[in-house]
């Protein structure tokens, strides 16, 4: 059981300041802390179950007044959110603390206004005062909506740039300025963690000794969605239903001159939603790939609800184009994919963020390194890791206050490469790049992310001078 100490009520000035040497945003972490704090003899997962669970049913009806109203049908809305429901990914990050439900959350909030944006000749001022406060909130909660909200916002301002509505080019422009100008002010910090993740990401980016690797990551993550959807043993059908849903892209008749002109008068209505959502979604997929790799699940589920909102689109086209029947078609693809959701769920295990317990002896042998930094804490003592720190032929015990030991006494720049243990009370981004810069390492890998034997939760990185 987990719970925030008397001691530590309400005390909102260490939550942010947590989370600003951890290179987080605070909002998430804020709001967990006043819940906490209200509810102290609740455990600490069950509440974050019920927080998740809160904005999940929120996301949920808005995915269905986006089908409804921008892409013309409640089945597609219908479809979208129960799929997006059942999903493998939505199921694990509802079941575990992480902020990624409140931004997929977030995110649908600001695709619905950019797409009522669109939908009316002129921009709603309440849309925009709407839209620059979600963003604040957005980019304060986590940063992958903030990449979000940059490729969705360009996008939609570039499309009134295209459509020759200078004045809601203009007011869209303007309204991402202020909000990243205030989300600054909010929170100053922010410049400096955006700053620091995008020179980390060019040098993880140039470090790659080909395309391959990026290739690579590309495929994983494609991998891993289609897992998030409808898990492992359902990657061919997936394929399968896509391939077949582009299909009905090519039902309707006519010539290219009529389809392009049908698309123009489209245009000028802002009516493209069904264009705009997979370009978004792509889009994303790609900047998401590029700044995080591989290595995080739970960033892709914030693709999910655009994903399966897209799909329940084209599979409800696919039908109509057969059957002519809005409700039969609608009736038809709903229930088919609530069928292959509530099937692979059924046969698949939730992906838990610490749901193994560590009981690797090292990762000396694995990573070719005799070198252990181990990071003490309050909640993780040396003395029950005896046995893993004396596998390395040369081990340090220290606190991760006392880092600025090693400029005195040991030079870690005579080391090629390190393994560090620590634990969350280390403010882990915050202490792993002060010893990559005491060591002038060149890359920080994290190797796993795990629970001990005394149920303490342990980040295993490798620091590396040698580029990956």
């Amino acid at each position: 059981m987990h719970y925030v100490a008397d001691d530590n009520q309400f005390n909102y000035g260490t939550v942010v300041n947590n989370a600003t040497l951890s290179q987080k945003p605070p909002v998430y972490y804020v709001l967990l802390h006043i819940i906490y704090s209200t509810f102290q003899s609740v455990d600490i997962y069950r509440l974050g179950f019920f927080i998740n669970a809160f904005f999940l049913f929120f996301s949920a009806l808005l995915i269905h007044k986006i089908g409804k109203l921008y892409l013309r049908s409640s089945w597609v809305g219908l479809a979208g959110a129960i799929t997006y429901l059942l999903s493998m990914g939505c199921f694990s990050a509802t079941l575990c603390i992480t902020p990624y439900v409140i931004v997929d959350f977030l995110a649908i909030c600001t695709l619905n206004l950019h797409l009522l944006a669109l939908d009316k000749e002129k921009v709603p001022v309440y849309a925009l005062v709407l839209l620059f406060f979600v963003n604040i909130i957005g980019n304060l909660t986590d940063y992958s909506y903030l990449l979000f909200s940059i490729i969705l916002s360009l996008c939609v301002t570039f499309s009134f740039l295209f459509l020759d509505h200078m004045k809601s080019f203009s007011l869209m422009l303007l309204e991402t300025i202020l909000s990243l100008f205030f989300t600054t002010m909010f929170y100053p910090s922010f410049l400096l963690h955006i700053g620091t993740g995008l020179i980390s990401s060019w040098h993880h980016f140039m470090s790659k000794t080909s395309m391959t690797e990026l290739h690579s990551d590309s495929l994983s993550n494609v991998g891993t969605l289609l897992n998030q959807m409808f898990s492992k043993t359902f990657y061919i059908i997936g394929i399968c239903l896509f391939l077949l849903f582009i299909c009905s892209l090519f039902f309707k008749k006519g010539t290219f001159a009529q389809h392009w002109s049908n698309f123009k008068e489209r245009a000028y209505h802002g009516n493209f939603a069904d264009l705009l959502i997979p370009a978004l979604t792509l889009l994303y997929f790609g900047v998401l790939t590029y700044f995080y790799g591989s290595a995080n699940y739970y960033v892709l589920t914030t693709t999910l609800p655009f994903i399966f909102l897209f799909l329940s689109y084209l599979a409800y086209r696919f039908c109509h184009a057969l059957i002519h029947s809005e409700f039969n078609s609608g009736l038809i693809t709903t229930g088919f994919l609530l069928l292959l959701s509530t099937v692979s769920l059924a046969i698949s295990e939730p992906h838990l963020e610490f749901d193994q317990t560590d009981n690797t002896v090292s990762y000396a042998e694995e990573t070719e390194t005799d070198n252990c930094i181990f990071i003490t804490s309050d909640t993780l003592s040396s003395q029950n890791h005896i046995s893993e720190i004396a596998s390395y032929n040369q081990s340090i015990v220290i606190s991760s206050t006392k880092l600025n030991i090693f400029k005195k006494q040991i030079s870690l720049k005579d080391l090629p490469s390190v393994i560090v243990y620590l634990s969350n009370d280390d403010y882990v981004n915050g202490t792993i790049d002060k010893l990559t810069k005491l060591g002038d390492f060149l890359v920080a890998e994290q190797l796993a992310s795990k629970v001990d034997l005394d149920g303490n939760s342990i980040y295993i990185y490798e620091l590396s001078k040698h580029p990956v």
